[in-house]
């Protein structure tokens, strides 16, 4: 049962390896885990930004409605 088995630290003791040190085979070119968190908050950010300016652009040509 767990850490009572046979040699566990050795062969299913992963979990006291960092993440970040940790190669996932991903879209992102298989890069450590904070690298991939990375990329994928950076392409959040990047939609969003794009998102408001969007937005403020739209807001600036069209003009307001009636009554408001």
């Amino acid at each position: 049962m767990g850490c009572s088995e046979p040699d566990f630290w050795d062969t299913m003791g992963t979990i006291n390896e960092p993440l970040a040190d940790k190669l996932y085979h991903t879209t992102f070119g298989g890069l450590g885990a904070d690298a991939t968190a990375d990329k994928i908050g950076i392409g959040i950010l990047t939609a969003t930004a794009v998102g408001v300016v969007a937005h403020a652009a739209i807001s600036l040509i069209k003009p307001p409605k009636e009554g408001e």
